[in-house]
């Protein structure tokens, strides 16, 4: 598992000129071992060295979307760079197993409602739903105490690590 923090986002001024959207997908070869998984949570920056990077490595993406108007851009704008790197041949066999409503707050919302209508009517089946992961404390606080999720104890933690074991079943990933 490599986690998002800002220190990851520094990658993002390597001034390495030719190949360095392949270098990572060349070190995770050795490191990650056939029959395993690898997790790779990037910083949200569309199109950048970094997510290109992660995206010519990866063999499946999940896009989390938060249920406003950076949630929805976002999504777009993910779906346009992995449409990209497909293109161009850098990883034409990229599978996106969904878009997922991330950090959602409980109760009701109205533009909560009307992002994820949006979502699912412009991404049909690829917007999942029943996969979204809850706003908790809990992710702040591990996030602070630089420890797992599931290190935390209580029902935020294992509401937010529910939602993670489905996210990975649904991409295929043996628990």
């Amino acid at each position: 598992m490599i986690a998002a923090e800002r220190a990851l986002a520094n990658r993002e001024t390597d001034n390495v000129a030719v190949g360095l959207e392949f270098r990572l997908r060349l070190a995770l070869k050795g490191a990650i071992k056939p029959g395993s998984v690898g997790v790779l949570d990037l910083p949200p920056r569309a199109g950048g060295k970094l997510v290109t990077s992660a995206l010519v490595a990866a063999t499946d993406v999940i896009i989390p979307a938060t249920l406003d108007e950076d949630g929805r851009i976002g999504a777009k704008e993910a779906l346009a760079t992995i449409k990209l790197v497909r293109d161009l041949g850098m990883n034409p066999d990229l599978r996106v197993v969904g878009i997922v409503p991330s950090i959602v707050p409980g109760g009701r919302s109205t533009l909560k409602d009307a992002i994820g209508a949006y979502l699912a009517e412009t991404y049909g089946d690829l917007y999942r739903d029943d996969l979204a992961i809850p706003r908790h404390s809990v992710r702040q606080q591990t996030r602070f105490a630089c420890v797992p999720i599931t290190a935390a104890s209580g029902k935020e933690a294992q509401a937010l690590t529910g939602a993670y074991d489905r996210i990975l079943t649904a991409a295929g990933v043996p628990l």
